[in-house]
C-alpha cells in the first residue's frame, strides 16, 4: 500500500512539474507573440512615417516650383500691361510672346500638379485611415513594454505632425492653382486688349495713309494753282 502511495505521489509531482513547464512555455510564446506584434507595429509606423515624409517633401518641392513659375508669369503679365499702355508695337509683341510662352508652361504644370495634388490627397487619406486603425490597434493591445509604447507614441506624434504639414502644403498648392486660373483669365484679357490695340493701330495707320494722300493731293493742287497764278502774272 505504501509503495502504491509512493508511486502516486511521484506521478502527481511529475504531472505538476509538467503543467508548470507547459504554463511557462505558453507564457513565453505569448510574450514572444506580443513582442513580434509590437515590432511589426513599430516597423509599420516607421515605414508610414518615411512615406509621409517623402510625400510631404515632394508636395513642398512642387509648390515651390509652381510659386516660381507663377511669379514669372505675374511679372510677364505686368510687363505686358505696361507695354500695352506706353510702349511701341514691336516691344508689345515681344512681351506678349514671352507672356504666351510662360502661360503655356504654367498651363502644363497646372495640369500636372492637379493630378499630383489629387494623388497626394488620396495618399493622405489612406495614411490617415491606416493611422487611425493602427492607433486603435495599439490602444487595444496588451502586454506592451514601456519602451515600445514610448517609441510608438513618438512615431504617432511625428506622423500627425507630417500629416498637418502635408495638409498645409496641399492647401497652398490648391491656392496657387486658383490664383493661376485668375491670372490666366487676366492674360486672356490682355490678349484681347492686344487684338483691340492691333485693330486700333491698323485703323490709325489706314487713316494716316488717307491723310497723307489727301495732303499730297492738296500740295499738288496748290503747286498747280501757284504755277497758274505765276503764268497769269506774266
Amino acid at each position: 500500500m505504501n509503495i502504491l502511495d509512493g508511486h502516486e505521489s511521484c506521478s502527481d509531482a511529475a504531472s505538476m512539474q509538467s503543467s508548470r513547464a507547459s504554463s511557462v512555455s505558453d507564457m513565453v510564446k505569448i510574450n514572444n507573440h506580443n513582442n513580434l506584434n509590437e515590432n511589426q507595429e513599430v516597423i509599420y509606423l516607421k515605414k508610414a512615417l518615411d512615406e509621409k515624409d517623402q510625400t510631404y517633401r515632394d508636395v513642398v518641392q512642387k509648390l515651390q516650383t509652381l510659386q516660381t513659375h507663377y511669379a514669372e508669369l505675374h511679372t510677364a503679365y505686368n510687363l505686358a500691361n505696361q507695354t500695352l499702355q506706353s510702349s511701341t508695337s514691336p516691344e508689345f509683341a515681344e512681351q506678349i510672346t514671352r507672356l504666351q510662352g510662360a502661360l503655356s508652361v504654367a498651363i502644363e504644370e497646372k495640369t500636372s500638379y492637379q493630378s499630383e495634388l489629387r494623388a497626394a490627397n488620396n495618399k493622405l487619406l489612406t495614411f490617415e485611415t491606416e493611422n487611425k486603425a493602427l492607433k486603435e490597434q495599439i490602444r487595444t493591445s496588451t502586454g506592451s513594454s514601456n519602451l515600445h509604447e514610448a517609441e510608438k507614441k513618438k512615431l504617432n506624434e511625428e506622423i500627425d505632425r507630417l500629416a498637418r504639414q502635408l495638409k498645409h502644403a496641399t492647401s497652398e498648392l490648391e491656392k496657387q492653382r486658383r490664383e493661376s486660373l485668375i491670372l490666366e483669365s487676366k492674360i486672356r484679357q490682355v490678349n484681347q486688349d492686344r487684338n483691340d490695340f492691333s485693330s486700333r493701330l491698323k485703323y490709325i495707320f489706314n487713316e494716316k495713309e488717307e491723310l497723307e494722300k489727301a495732303v499730297a493731293s492738296m500740295k499738288h493742287e496748290l503747286q498747280m494753282k501757284e504755277i497758274f497764278i505765276k503764268q497769269k502774272d506774266y
